[in-house]
């Protein structure tokens, strides 16, 4: 297989956006791979600094920096890995999905140049209801920067991350539109074979409306993701939310500022204000 033909798959999303959903879709094509979550970005900053130190050094690349050989070596280290695990599959495309890449999103295009990013979209209010609906013990620890940042209000530290991580996403759509395709969480469940149709289209891939019906019938990779999904058996519209705070108190705690900002990325994305 070609070093980028065909080239990877990676979906950027906040969390609670619907991305195991999705994931299991692509997963379900004969063509797409797309295991749990890999943290291939944190691999990829991690393989720069081992490689960077060794095989940078003797091909006279400064430490640090971000030279062919290193870029090549880290390439082929993780594009030989997923591959071989594609293959054994029976499939020709690999598909990663951690929510995490999005901090390391500059090293992720630095070392695959030519991948294609497909940027799930939630509604702001949904995703922030569906993270704080969830058990103790899921909470994610990335929301305890931003309840630093917010020490004040919670709804604010869930408001704050979700611009923080939509601004990354629409940035990478505006940056690289011919890689990368924009598609809405609430679209996927409401219409799937609409929503699909386009982004197989972006693969240049062919699908047939008849693979929903295998989704949850299909096998898939554990790892990560909302384990919810392992006791679905259909893609289901009720899952759509209102794209409203379920109490006019969640829009007292968020400042003044992040609501403007809210509306400007929801005007955006096409989501009522």
């Amino acid at each position: 297989m070609d070093m980028e033909n065909p080239a990877p798959i990676f979906i950027l999303c906040s969390e609670r956006s619907g991305s195991t959903l999705l994931r299991y879709i692509l997963d379900t094509h004969p063509d797409i791979y797309s295991p749990g979550e890999l943290q291939l970005g944190m691999l990829i900053n991690y393989l720069h600094v081992s490689i960077s130190r060794t095989l940078g050094l003797v091909a006279g690349e400064p430490d640090g920096t971000f030279g062919p050989t290193t870029q090549k070596e880290i390439h082929q280290i993780i594009s030989g890995f997923m591959e071989d695990q594609a293959r054994a599959r029976g499939k020709k495309i690999w598909c990663e999905k951690t929510p995490y890449n999005l901090l390391h999103l500059p090293m992720i295009r630095w070392a695959f140049p030519a991948a294609r990013y497909i940027c799930l979209h939630r509604n702001s209010w949904d995703v922030i209801r569906s993270c704080v609906e969830l058990p103790v013990e899921k909470i994610p620890n990335w929301i305890l920067h931003y309840r630093t940042v917010f020490p004040r209000s919670a709804m604010a530290a869930w408001m704050g991350a979700w611009l923080d991580k939509t601004s990354v996403i629409v940035k990478m759509e505006r940056d690289l539109p011919g890689q990368a395709f924009r598609i809405r969480y609430e679209d996927l469940v409401s219409d799937p074979v609409a929503a699909l149709d386009p982004l197989f289209k972006f693969l240049g891939l062919e699908w047939k409306s008849s693979m929903l019906d295998r989704v949850f019938s299909t096998p898939h990779d554990l790892g990560g993701g909302d384990d919810k999904i392992l006791k679905t058996e259909r893609i289901m519209k009720d899952r759509v939310g209102l794209g409203q705070p379920p109490n006019p108190e969640w829009v007292a705690q968020v400042p003044e500022n992040l609501l403007k900002q809210r509306d400007q990325f929801h005007q955006i994305l096409g989501y009522p204000l």
